[in-house]
């Protein structure tokens, strides 16, 4: 008789086959491996495997063989028990996300004393047999141990064929600006105005931090020269944290007189935090939370250039029920700066007139709740719904806070239709040759850049998918996304 439990799978399986493929990222890996008798090399038949600090676990089969599924990416302990053996434990093992980790055990077969364990230090394999695809993965390890990582930009330069232009725009193996899909915790955050990352992520606070630049799975349809999926730590059952902080030195330039000062305590500056640990009151190892913050200052060696940003981020996991595990991410970001720009597009300087230069804002929030339900050991359901908004806004400095058809200069003709008279002297043909400056292309006065650009975009999603291990070989992934824009 075919339970109600089984009859519903075999519904959602169905109905997710018929549907087309999802524009969604994984935050998951996979651990498979074998446990066998040291001495003789033979299966050892329902040995336990446990992810330690979590409920995942299973039981080995007729080959000795067991698979996990749905494990967050990140470093964990995996414990193994069966009856005469003695109990093994592999610390240090990393979970990649997309990817299979391979953990085998081989355990003495002897009587033992109760409380005694073998502790083993796992090794991370040279090569990933199931990556597919052209993909770089920057762990929480590595990370650490990198120079100078204020963005996520800066720490993919670090790859070979990435590289960042003067317009802060990334470009992968030579494809062109906008053509890279941004992923935070699964969840999308691309500006689709520019199509480039809507928000800035704290690189301190990141998990796994990967690029794929070829060989894209059906997950990723937006993609055309690249893949950047950034996840963060989850909460444990204890408490960790950290601070850092560094300040930068340069020598600020004065495009007046053409000079380099002296070095100055100046360029970057930051100061990032991040918490963990269960949440008070509840039970420590079903309510967890993740917190992570950055304040960052950058002005940059030029005048009227740089920007100052506060970005704070909140993750939240619970497990009410043995086979379901809710996940909540909150996270804010807001910017402000100038743009220094020598010649803009009609030829003219701002340097004796800096404040004629553009000044920006920067605003950005995401919110998701994830849910995973385990049919099964097998069978993972998984559905989220998030909402992320980004807007973006430029203008001269002055009058940053009026709209530009209240700009001195603004003018209709007599059908009221916008004339283009916004300072005039701005544009090549108007230059007053009797000023020494104007003759030479430099702004005066209350000259100002005339150009204002304000974008602001919002989507809602709500992603449904099922993951299954049909067998030891073959997973089956299946979904769907429903997408709403308002641009």
């Amino acid at each position: 008789m075919i339970s109600g439990r089984l009859l519903a799978a075999s519904a959602v399986v169905m109905a997710l086959l018929w549907l087309p493929a999802a524009v969604f990222a994984s935050v998951t890996g996979k651990i498979s491996g074998t446990v066998v008798n040291k001495q003789t090399g033979e299966p050892i038949v329902g040995a336990s495997v446990r992810v330690v600090g979590t409920s995942l676990g299973t039981k080995t089969d007729a080959d000795g063989e067991y698979f996990i599924i749905n494990v967050p990416g990140g470093k964990y302990e995996i414990t193994v028990t069966g009856v005469g053996y003695e109990s093994m434990t592999q610390k240090e093992v990393r979970v990649l996300v997309d990817l299979t980790t391979p953990v085998s055990f081989h355990l003495n077969q002897e009587t033992v004393e109760l409380d005694k364990e073998v502790v083993v230090t796992a090794e991370t394999p040279i090569i990933q047999k199931d990556l597919t695809s052209s993909r770089v993965i920057f762990t929480a390890d590595r990370l650490k141990t990198l120079p100078n990582i204020v963005t996520v930009k800066s720490v993919l330069t670090n790859y070979p064929g990435v590289v960042v232009d003067r317009d802060q725009d990334l470009h992968i193996r030579g494809g062109r600006a906008g053509q890279v899909t941004y992923y935070f915790d699964g969840f999308s955050i691309q500006d689709p105005f520019v199509a480039t990352s809507g928000m800035h992520i704290i690189p301190s606070a990141l998990e796994e931090l990967s690029l794929t630049s070829g060989g894209y799975t059906a997950e990723y349809g937006e993609a055309l020269s690249g893949v950047v999926s950034a996840v963060t730590r989850d909460g444990g059952a204890d408490y960790h944290g950290g601070v850092k902080t560094y300040q930068g030195y340069t020598h600020p330039y004065n495009v007046q007189t053409g000079d380099w000062g002296r070095l100055k305590f100046q360029g970057n500056r930051a100061l990032a935090f991040n918490l963990s640990g269960p949440v008070p009151g509840l039970e420590r190892k079903k309510y967890a939370f993740f917190s992570a913050g950055e304040y960052l200052h950058d002005p940059t060696s030029l005048p009227h250039n740089g920007l100052a940003s506060y970005t704070g981020t909140m993750k939240l996991s619970m497990q009410p029920l043995s086979a379901l595990k809710l996940k909540t991410n909150l996270t804010y970001y807001d910017a402000s700066g100038q743009v220094y720009d020598h010649r803009d597009v009609n030829g003219r300087s701002y340097d004796f007139n800096l404040d004629g230069l553009p000044s920006f804002k920067k605003k950005a929030y995401l919110f998701g709740v994830t849910g995973n339900y385990h049919f099964n050991e097998n069978m993972v359901l998984t559905s989220s719904i998030n909402r992320f908004y980004t807007r973006t806004k430029s203008a001269p400095g002055p009058l940053f806070d009026l709209y530009w058809d209240q700009w001195p200069g603004y003018s209709v003709d007599s059908n009221g239709v916008y004339n283009g008279t916004i300072q005039d002297d701005n544009y090549a043909g108007n230059r007053d040759f009797t000023d020494p400056l104007q003759a030479v292309g430099f702004t005066v006065g209350s000259d100002f850049n005339p150009t204002y650009r304000f974008r602001e975009a919002q989507y809602d999603a709500f992603v449904l998918s099922l993951l299954a291990q049909v067998n030891k070989v073959h997973q089956l992934k299946s979904g769907f996304e429903v997408r709403r824009n308002s641009i």
